[in-house]
């Protein structure tokens, strides 16, 4: 597990720099998988990032919030997810991103407006 530790440290920065100042959101919660996903929209940009948050212990922030700037760092046997800006903090036991999860624009859609 510690090389894939490194990589999640090493990797994942780039990629959520890549959408900072999106519009964030959790996505959704389960309790059978014990997941939260956290969803970065843009507007006028096709395709998404989504957090996958799993085995959450803690949850503290608003449930969708502007100008995102999440980060994810070591945190005892697992990790935090967090947002400074905006309040946001989710200790979880592992984290997963992927780019472009379907639906590709959800807020779009959602909002009746087309980007």
């Amino acid at each position: 597990m510690p090389d894939r530790i490194d990589d999640i440290l090493r990797h994942f920065p780039t990629l959520l720099r890549r959408w900072d100042g999106s519009i964030a959101r959790m996505w959704e919660l389960t309790t059978s998988h014990r997941t939260l996903r956290i969803r970065l929209e843009q507007h006028g940009r096709v395709g998404n990032l989504t957090v996958a948050c799993i085995g959450p212990e803690f949850i503290h922030g608003p449930t969708e919030w502007n100008d995102s700037h999440l980060e994810v760092a070591r945190r005892g046997d697992g990790f935090v997810v967090k947002d400074e800006r905006a309040g946001v903090e989710i200790h979880v036991g592992h984290v997963e991103v992927a780019e472009n999860c379907q639906p590709m624009n959800a807020f779009t859609i959602a909002s009746g407006t087309t980007g």
